[in-house]
């Protein structure tokens, strides 16, 4: 917390009380407020400038979404879902003013074909707008309210912070986060409306030049574009609300369903975050509980994740076992069970 802070200390700290509230029953500790000697012994190279003290608090982390997200796809294809790779959806199928499926295009061999589902989701991200046109069934505004965010990756420096740093703008007052990420530092995020996907490729230099302005605000060493190792952007499918500030566009999960009387659906999902896939998926379901009467109850929020039941060194087979240590972490902390 510092003195240019829109967001007072007490307000924080009433935040921090509603956190631990709501995740009463957690694992990790609760949360801590800290004075400015133990924030600056925590985080050497915060500067002392306008410094009152800090909340600090427990929370995940997802080095590899991609990851996480690779090993879903493969739990579900274990549990009989078909995966098709390399292949485009190019619009609806629509027959007796009904959507039966999509129409697809394998990227690899350019074959087209016709997919047919008894339910379509229309799970496209930041280009969920383009599944159905203008002119197809069924037809529909603009939905997608997309952001664009862009990071930038540093390598560790003097002071750098082991624990996550979150804290205001002095700018225009957002959130700007400090991560610790494998073996380097994170350091984002920006807010910047876009219309289309391609649009948000790359960090812009306005935006590079933010995220250095915002973190120098709170080092003691300022960073300079020399120090950045890379950076990458990439489009928050977010729902839109019509909102001016992108800022504002909430960040849950929107879920619309387009129905024709007992016609089973099509259902569309926006926004979301990775902590909330799995209750989003659960919600998803519900939402198609009146048109599939034998679907079963939901049974993901106590399994597993796939990869997840890590054996120990001793119980691997070669030629796991013979690989040095450091490699070994490396390889088990990206694909758990599955290396």
């Amino acid at each position: 917390s510092f003195s240019h802070n829109r967001r007072s200390r007490w307000l924080v700290e009433l935040g921090m009380v509603l956190y631990d509230t709501l995740s009463f029953g957690k694992t990790p500790p609760m949360h801590r407020m800290l004075g400015c000697e133990r924030v600056q012994r925590r985080f050497p190279g915060m500067s002392r400038e306008g410094l009152k003290g800090a909340a600090l608090f427990y929370d995940g982390q997802v080095e590899l979404a991609e990851r996480l997200c690779v090993e879903l796809a493969l739990d579900a294809v274990d549990n009989g879902t078909d995966l098709i790779l390399h292949t485009r959806v190019e619009g609806p199928v629509v027959e007796g003013g009904r959507v039966v499926g999509v129409a697809a295009l394998n990227m690899l061999t350019g074959e087209r074909s016709i997919l047919r589902a008894p339910v379509v989701y229309n799970v496209a991200g930041p280009w969920i707008d383009r599944v159905f046109l203008p002119g197809t069934a069924p037809d529909q505004p603009r939905l997608n309210g997309g952001a664009k965010g862009s990071h930038l990756v540093v390598e560790r420096f003097p002071g750098a912070p082991t624990d996550v740093v979150y804290y205001e703008s002095r700018r225009d007052g957002r959130l700007v986060l400090v991560i610790p990420w494998m073996g380097r530092v994170m350091i984002g995020t920006t807010d910047v409306p876009v219309d289309t996907p391609e649009s948000a490729r790359d960090i812009s230099g306005e935006e590079a030049a933010y995220l250095l302005e915002s973190v120098n605000r709170w080092l003691a060493t300022p960073l300079t574009q020399a120090d950045i190792v890379w950076s990458y952007a990439g489009v928050r499918p977010l729902y839109d609300d019509g909102s001016a500030n992108p800022s504002a566009v909430t960040r849950d999960y929107t879920l619309r369903i387009d129905v024709d009387q007992d016609i089973a659906p099509v259902l569309s999902i926006f926004g979301g975050k990775i902590t909330t896939y799995r209750k989003l998926a659960e919600h998803a379901l519900e939402k198609l509980a009146p048109w599939f009467s034998d679907m079963k109850e939901s049974w993901t929020d106590q399994e597993p994740l796939p990869g997840s039941e890590l054996p120990s060194s001793h119980e691997m087979s070669e030629p796991w076992r013979s690989l040095p240590q450091p490699v070994l972490d490396t390889l088990t902390s990206r694909h758990g069970t599955r290396i």
